[in-house]
């Protein structure tokens, strides 16, 4: 037991003081402060997710938080028909071709993360981020998209 207990409490401090993915806390607190509802997806199982974020001190930015052992496009189906969201105005963003497939299996917008040297896509997405900041640019664009068809019809 004496061994659990170790590995939990170093488990914690390594969690709480890892570095978070650039642009993280700048992009959360703009989205919470423009309304913006967001939901975390994961394929790490519900339980243990909750944990994770709870020991982050993330709670607060997510209206909802989605893990396994639904798969993302089960969540991804979900979050669309808890918000009424249409696919257009849905902003996937993601890590791993699991993430796209979801997003193009939905028909929403996806924005691939990119961290460091490596990606985990086969193939870079056309909408890509190397810090979460510039998701801020992406919306901006499709909200201008949106915008730019509903005024054509």
């Amino acid at each position: 037991m004496q061994l659990t207990d170790s590995y939990t409490v170093h488990w914690k401090q390594a969690l709480e003081t890892c570095p978070e993915v650039p642009g993280t806390s700048g992009i959360l607190s703009w989205l919470l402060n423009e309304g913006v509802p967001l939901y975390l997806n994961s394929r790490t199982p519900a339980k243990a997710l909750n944990r994770l974020v709870t020991l982050r001190h993330l709670t607060h930015f997510f209206s909802g938080i989605y893990g396994a052992p639904a798969s993302k496009l089960e969540n991804l189906r979900h979050i669309q028909k808890l918000t009424q969201a249409k696919p257009n105005e849905i902003l996937l963003v993601g890590d791993s071709e699991e993430d796209r497939e979801a997003a193009a299996a939905l028909g929403c917008h996806f924005a691939g993360v990119i961290l460091g040297e490596s990606s985990r896509f086969g193939q870079i997405p056309p909408l890509h981020v190397k810090n979460l900041g510039e998701l801020r640019a992406i919306m901006g664009n499709i909200q201008e998209n949106q915008n730019v068809l509903a005024s054509n019809h």
